[in-house]
């Protein structure tokens, strides 16, 4: 069941998160992370193909990883490592299936 197109656009932006919430401590530094981060998605155009093949979807999950340690640690700020995970996992891959569904569905 696991494909290219999953691994691609689901994995590896989970991965992304969950690695970016797993260093994130404090709500300054995740916003500051996903600034960097959503930078980095608009160079992607420039970058060669390789590196937007692999890195963008990881780049993508750490935006959407940062951006739930954000909200995440501002309302919390004494949260565990785990539960920053479990957060960041559960955003990035409602985000990545909802956006695959309608591929799903179709096929």
């Amino acid at each position: 069941m696991i494909s290219g197109i999953a691994m691609t656009f689901v994995i590896l932006p989970c991965c992304g998160a969950v690695g970016m919430a797993a260093v994130l401590r404090d709500w300054r530094l995740a916003a500051a992370a996903f600034c960097g981060a959503l930078g980095l998605m608009f160079v992607a155009p420039v970058l060669p193909a390789i590196v937007r093949l692999i890195g963008l979807p990881i780049v993508a999950g750490a935006t959407m990883g940062a951006a739930t340690a954000t909200v995440g640690l501002w309302f919390r700020p004494s949260v565990d490592i785990w539960s920053r995970m479990i957060w960041a996992l559960v955003a990035t891959a409602a985000v990545c299936f909802s956006l695959l569904a309608p591929f799903l569905i179709g096929s």
